[in-house]
């Protein structure tokens, strides 16, 4: 107890010594400090997720462009099979005819 009632003593004496202004000052100098700190935090933040979307937007329009590309590949690959497609069915059908001939003779 006797500890505590020094400090109150101690706090007392000293917060007498300083005017009323000076308190003011004390605090506004505090919140500045605080608003600089919150400031410089926010911006490194800031710039952390302005990387992260440049880096989104980069791997996103390189997805496109490759989805793109394979569309285009995609649909030559199913040009190209249904054209194969028709040749072997004429292929078939002169196979055919030539079975029925030849099962004929």
């Amino acid at each position: 107890m006797l500890f505590r009632n020094s400090v109150v003593l101690a706090l007392t004496a000293t917060a007498s010594n300083v005017s009323p202004i000076q308190k003011v000052i004390t605090m506004m100098n505090g919140m500045v400090a605080k608003g600089k700190e919150a400031k410089h935090k926010e911006e490194v933040e800031f710039n952390k997720f302005k990387v992260w979307c440049g880096q989104t937007r980069d791997e996103t329009a390189n997805a496109v462009k490759d989805a793109a590309d394979s569309i285009v590949q995609l649909n030559a690959d199913i040009d190209k099979a249904n054209a194969d497609a028709e040749n072997l069915k004429g292929e078939i059908k002169e196979l055919e005819a030539a079975t029925a001939t030849a099962r004929m003779n």
